[in-house]
């Protein structure tokens, strides 16, 4: 009995508090502590850039004392425009590239929050619209979501594993995501149009999938998504043009499997 309450538990705290994104503004814990950490201690785009290894170690010393590995993956994967629609900072250096190669390391890279950011995921921060909580320390507050004026949950991808469950979300178009939800508030979509969504990548691809099928997957809300390459044949110069590649494949790796056949 001991086992199983505190298994449950400690299963339900992971899950919370390190591996699921938050549907209110689609941030896992961690991301949301990386950004709150850079607003608080001034890296917005009014001021200049400072180096990742100051800010993933104010953000261990104060938010998420879980490893600079961690913590610096996740300012990466923040950072990455073949990683997120809605990417929130402005990177300086070597962030890595859509051909896999890495980022730098922390002590060459810098950055700081970008305008978007500013708008879409902090203001409102200082009129109380969300609520604040203790730090693990308790010498300082955090926010517990950030006011988030759209649904990132639906626009840029995260993926989590823990105690008893994984989870990955699928990511749709901006415009079209605005559109349906301007639509929700004033009246003129239904439920019925948020299923009819069109799943959009940051680095493109073909779906090959009929809108029934898109919809069927969107409302049983777990299966899969074909999506290929876009390319382009150049017969005069004897060329490939690989054009878009399917979210999470490599360019370097997608040559590969073509020169395999």
């Amino acid at each position: 009995d001991l086992v199983s309450e505190k298994m449950i538990a400690y299963g339900s705290y992971v899950l919370e508090d390190r591996a699921l994104i938050d549907i209110r503004d689609g941030l896992k814990p961690v991301q949301r502590k990386v950004l709150y950490n850079m607003y608080s201690h001034g890296t917005t785009p009014d001021k200049p850039h400072k180096k990742s290894a100051s800010i993933v170690g104010t953000t261990i010393a104060l938010f998420h004392p879980h490893g600079e590995a961690s913590v610096y993956g996740t300012l990466i994967r923040l950072s990455q425009k073949h990683k997120q629609q809605v990417v929130f900072t402005d990177p300086m250096g070597n962030w890595g590239f859509i051909d896999g190669s890495e980022a730098a390391a922390q002590r060459y890279t810098e950055n700081r929050l970008n305008k978007l950011s500013m708008d879409l995921l902090f203001d409102g921060l200082k009129d109380n619209a969300v609520p604040f909580i203790p730090n693990f320390s308790g010498e300082t507050e955090e926010p517990v979501v950030l006011p988030a004026k759209l649904p990132f949950a639906l626009l840029n991808q995260q993926e989590g594993i823990a105690y008893g469950l994984a989870a990955k979300n699928i990511t749709y178009n901006v415009s079209d995501v605005i559109d349906v939800l301007v639509g929700l508030i004033d009246g003129t979509k239904t439920e019925e149009d948020v299923y009819k969504l069109v799943p959009d990548f940051p680095t493109g691809g073909q779906l090959k999938m009929s809108l029934n099928e898109i919809i069927t997957q969107n409302k049983k809300n777990n299966g899969k998504y074909t999506v290929r390459g876009k390319t382009s044949i150049d017969f005069e110069n004897k060329k490939i043009n690989i054009l878009e590649v399917p979210f999470g494949v490599t360019s370097n790796s997608l040559i590969q499997s073509i020169i395999a056949g």
